[in-house]
């Protein structure tokens, strides 16, 4: 065997390493929680997250969801908010922050109405700013409530 059939082969696994080596790379995305005059999720570049003048919601619950459109959706990660409102989820998927993932992003904490977006993972210097506003979501049940069953009889009418 000559030494350019020996080097075939190893070029292959050269190959194979880097793409896997690309495609497991570590993802992470990060954002920040402010208070503001109604609930919402964007994508933006770091500055604009980082000078927002809304007051920082620290020990809020962020979850990640992968194809939130979707039934088999998956979740990527959970993480608080620190007490500047800043958070940082890692993604152990395939291509995140180059290939394009839906995404969807849900925000509470207690006080506050829920925060949701969908977008796509961005990459780069792209940060996620989510603004909450402050009152009791109508849509999610606080868990120290009693949960009482008349109340959906009544509701749908039975």
């Amino acid at each position: 065997m000559t030494a350019q059939h020996g080097r075939i082969p190893l070029i292959a696994l050269l190959a194979s390493l880097v793409s896997l080596c690309l495609g497991c790379s570590s993802y992470t995305l990060q954002g920040r929680v402010v208070e503001g005059d109604a609930s919402w999720v964007q994508v933006t570049d770091q500055s604009t997250a980082q000078s927002d003048p809304g007051r920082p919601v620290a020990g809020a619950s962020v979850e990640l969801v992968l194809d939130p459109g979707r039934l088999n959706r998956k979740v990527l990660g959970r993480a608080m908010t620190n007490s500047n409102g800043e958070f940082s989820i890692k993604v152990d998927e395939f291509g995140a922050g180059w290939l394009e993932h839906d995404a969807g992003l849900t925000v509470t904490r207690d006080g506050f109405v829920t925060g949701d977006g969908f977008f796509r993972l961005p990459g780069g210097s792209k940060r996620v700013l989510v603004t909450l506003q402050r009152g009791r979501d109508a849509a999610r049940r606080i868990d120290d409530e009693p949960y009482d069953y008349r109340d959906d009889l009544r509701r749908y009418g039975w």
